[in-house]
Formats: structure tokens, C-alpha cells, sequence
């Protein structure tokens, strides 16, 4: 069972259940059943429409809805859509009126410099288990993106926050997003033609990152209509939140990091132990007050890793061994067990 008590944006859970509702791959009956709340606020949306209007509009921005939550409607969204291309589609519609607190806040920088700093430095508002890093070389900007959580996101779901970000940039800007070059850590996927339509002819798989890379004369790009005084209004709001985000699960952050820093090294929880200077006893009574366990959350990173491994045709062997397993057969057996393959 995949776990975690972080919570992402709650505009970004609503916007995606609308989508799949648009597309006949989800019914409203089945929200009550992925959470309580996120029917509680289908149903405040429903009573008024118009979400601009206040005061639904400042609880949309600033709600919370559990991550899981999101995971759950992107999987359901991966086993129900006969489309490669529903990711894609997802990612490229930008809904003006379904913003929430960091959406508002981007939209009044100065420049695109400023939305990459803001928005990479406080992703955490949307959601963070996105995880952006900029970098400069040779007059060009490299942007870097990966899920960071105990959670498994499925393909698609990445699909949509890379075309997400170029496509909310160019509507920030009123200009086309120039991508000089676009990367991915898996291997070429049957529907590639899709990545070349979003990204250019410029594309790169297998490789060790997912990157976007764009000529680095873009950070001077004005943003339309942004106003000083309400950028800052929303940062001092923005700051309140994030204050308040800081207390989620730092434990099995901790946890989590370790495992993606080195898997076959920190799935041994005597390495784990020696890393977090944490006894046994601590380590699991940490991570029952956050409602997970360890090998939940090694599961959890295997299951992570899974997927784009197997994409590179890697020997079982050689799979095994970046998953942690001391061998073959053991490997095997948790690949039926978790997903019913062999």
C-alpha cells in the first residue's frame, strides 16, 4: 500500500478530477470514494460556480488536500484512458480561474527569472513531491524535474507537469516558450511523436535526468499585467502556508531522501539507523506517528525506480541490484506480488 500525509494544492487535485469527469474516465459518485474532502470541494464548487467569487475563491487557493489523493486520480486516469497522449492534453490547458496561491503569485513577477526562482523555491504550495532545479551553462537554462515521494506517480503524470510549466510560462508571457533541447530518464515511448509537438525535434531518452533546456535570454521575458503590490501581499501569504507545510512528515522526508540518494544502499535499515544517528525503536516510532513504516516506504521506492529500469531493458539482474535485492528470485517474487508481472 502506497503512503503519505503530505498534502498538495487543492486546485491542483480539483482541476485534475474536472478533466477526468470532461473526459467520461471518472464519475462524481467515485470522489467520496478517493476522500471525504475532495467531494466536500466538488460540492463547493458546484453551489458556486464561479470560483473567482469570494469567498470560495480564497479557500480554493489556500486548501489542502492529501497527496494520495492526487496519485489515486492520475492512476485511475493510467489504467481507465485508452489516449498516450491524456497527459499531454492535461498539461497544455491552462485554466486562468483555477489558480491557486502560487499560480497567483507567479503571475505578478516581473520576469520569467523571477517565476523560475519563485516558482522552484516554493513549489512546495503546489506540490512537493515536484521537485525543479535550475542551472545555467553556455547561455542556456536547464530545467530539472522529478516526483520526490513515497508515492508512485505514473508516466502520465509527469508528462503533464513538464508540459504544465511550458505551458503556463507562455501564457504568463503571451510568448511561445523556445525549448532548445528536452531530456528524459526513460526510454523512447511508442507515442514519442507527442514529446516532439510540446518539446521540439530536439530530444534526448535514456538519460540520467528529465531536463528542459531554453535559451537562457528568456529570463528577461516581461510577465503581463504583474503588479509589485499584490506580488508582494502573496508572498507574506505564501510565507504563512509554507510555515505551516514545514511540519509535514520531516521525518520520512529524511527517510525518503536517503532512499533515493543510494536504494540498495539505505534499504538496509542498519544503514538507514547509522545515517539518521536514530535507534531502531526511534526510527519506528517516528514513522508511526507520521502513519507510515519503513518498509513501506522502501517498497514505495522501488516501486519508484521500477518502471524506469525496466524501460531500459536492463538485465534482471542488473534490476535487482539497483532495487536492493540480494537476488533474482527475490526480485521476482516482489514484482508479482506488487504489480502481478513477472
Amino acid at each position: 500500500m502506497s503512503v503519505s500525509s503530505h498534502t498538495v494544492s487543492a486546485i491542483a487535485v480539483l482541476d485534475l478530477a474536472q478533466e477526468l469527469i470532461a473526459r467520461d474516465l471518472l464519475k462524481v459518485n467515485e470522489l467520496g470514494k478517493i476522500s471525504k474532502e475532495l467531494m466536500q470541494f466538488h460540492q463547493l464548487i458546484l453551489a458556486k460556480p464561479d470560483v473567482n467569487a469570494e469567498p470560495v475563491n480564497q479557500k480554493l487557493a489556500e486548501a489542502r488536500l492529501p497527496e494520495s489523493d492526487l496519485v489515486s486520480l492520475w492512476t485511475l486516469a493510467e489504467r481507465r484512458s485508452t489516449s498516450t497522449s491524456l497527459g499531454f492534453e492535461i498539461g497544455a490547458t491552462v485554466t486562468p480561474e483555477a489558480r491557486g496561491i502560487l499560480a497567483h503569485w507567479l503571475s505578478h513577477c516581473e520576469s520569467l527569472k523571477d517565476v523560475f526562482s519563485v516558482f522552484s523555491e516554493n513549489v512546495a504550495l503546489l506540490n512537493r513531491a515536484e521537485n525543479w532545479s535550475l542551472s545555467e551553462s553556455d547561455q542556456q537554462l536547464h530545467l530539472s524535474f522529478r516526483h520526490q515521494s513515497s508515492l508512485a506517480y505514473p508516466q502520465i503524470a509527469l508528462e503533464r507537469s513538464l508540459v504544465a510549466f511550458v505551458a503556463w510560462t507562455s501564457y504568463f508571457t503571451q510568448r511561445a516558450l523556445p525549448v532548445t533541447q528536452a531530456c528524459f530518464a526513460f526510454a523512447e515511448p511508442t507515442h514519442s511523436e507527442e514529446y516532439r509537438h510540446y518539446f521540439g525535434e530536439n530530444l534526448v531518452f535514456n538519460a540520467d535526468q528529465n531536463i528542459i533546456s531554453l535559451d537562457a535570454a528568456v529570463l528577461s521575458w516581461p510577465i503581463n499585467g504583474a503588479n509589485n503590490y499584490v506580488r508582494s501581499l502573496l508572498a507574506e501569504r505564501s510565507a504563512l502556508l509554507q510555515s505551516s507545510l514545514l511540519s509535514e512528515n520531516l521525518f520520512q522526508s529524511r527517510v525518503i531522501a536517503l532512499l533515493e540518494k543510494d536504494l540498495p544502499h539505505f534499504c538496509r535499515l542498519n544503514n538507514t539507523l547509522d545515517a539518521l544517528h536514530v535507534s531502531r525503536a526511534g526510527l519506528y516510532r517516528k514513522l508511526k506517528a507520521e502513519g507510515v513504516g519503513f518498509s513501506d516506504l522502501v517498497k514505495a521506492a522501488r516501486l519508484n525506480c521500477l518502471e524506469r529500469l525496466r524501460q531500459r531493458h536492463d538485465r534482471a539482474e542488473v534490476v535487482a541490484q539497483q532495487l536492493g535485492f540480494g537476488d533474482v528470485s527475490s526480485y521476482y517474487r516482489f514484482l508479482k506480488r506488487e504489480t502481478g508481472r513477472e
